[in-house]
């Protein structure tokens, strides 16, 4: 009877450890399992901020241009430098608008009686001169226009490079050339190898502005129509390679 009693005992203990034994794997495994989910999502996380990372720097490169083409202050006085790179830019131009169906002309700035002060245009990366009358001069402006042109849809049918405005008075502008129910685009094209673009009406003036006498540029001047960043990337890689030439 002693040794039933026994051999009884010793069963219930290994039933016990058995139970416990299996209590642990399980323990174990549902630990090992919290882990590799953990550091999966760890691993999904990193991924994900670096993806974000990847795009944010991908759109600001897209918005800022590539900064690297410029043209120095030297040869943006240097005579028929500035000429060169519009005719240049024209002659690209002109393609692309007769693709579009539309004329295409250098004529995108001028303006009548004036005082002495220096005219700008407003951009998104800071005032533009636009005519240099050393007043207040070259080194207060962030960006220099080297160029520009203007597309319109031609009353004459015209497509392509003109110069049927110049048949008309600076007061008429493109009214006498233009179709004035459809879009007349001004492109100004800037040292820092941007082009900034501008829904305009008729005026040669219309997105200048003019500096006072004195040279100063009161905050409701900057504050005026402004140019915004041109989507045109093929018009902006074509400046930007004429630039490379120049600045060779």
């Amino acid at each position: 009877m002693k040794k039933w009693v026994v051999l009884l005992l010793l069963s219930l203990v290994l039933v016990g450890c058995s139970q416990n034994s299996n209590n642990d794997e399980t323990e174990i495994s549902q630990t090992s399992s919290s882990e590799e989910a953990s550091q999966s999502t760890t691993k999904q996380s990193s991924t994900t901020e670096t993806s974000e990372q990847s795009s944010t720097t991908s759109e600001e490169t897209n918005q800022n241009g590539s900064g690297e083409t410029t043209l120095s202050k030297e040869m943006f006085y240097q005579t028929g430098v500035l000429q060169n790179i519009n005719q240049q830019f024209l002659n690209w131009a002109s393609d692309r608008a007769k693709v579009g169906g539309m004329a295409v002309t250098s004529e995108f700035f001028d303006h009548g009686a004036a005082g002495r002060g220096d005219w700008f245009a407003v951009t998104p990366d800071g005032l533009a001169m636009a005519q240099d009358l050393e007043n207040p001069g070259y080194d207060f402006f962030p960006l220099h226009v080297v160029g520009g042109v203007t597309f319109y849809y031609s009353i004459n049918g015209t497509l392509g490079a003109t110069n049927e405005r110049q048949q008309s008075s600076f007061a008429a502008g493109f009214s006498e050339v233009a179709d004035t129910t459809k879009p007349i685009v001004k492109y100004i094209l800037c040292d820092n190898g941007m082009i900034y673009e501008l829904k305009s009406d008729v005026s040669l003036s219309t997105g200048f502005n003019e500096a006072s006498d004195e040279g100063t540029i009161p905050k409701s001047q900057i504050n005026v129509k402004e140019f915004s960043y041109s989507e045109d990337t093929d018009a902006i890689s074509e400046l930007q390679r004429i630039l490379s030439i120049v600045n060779k």
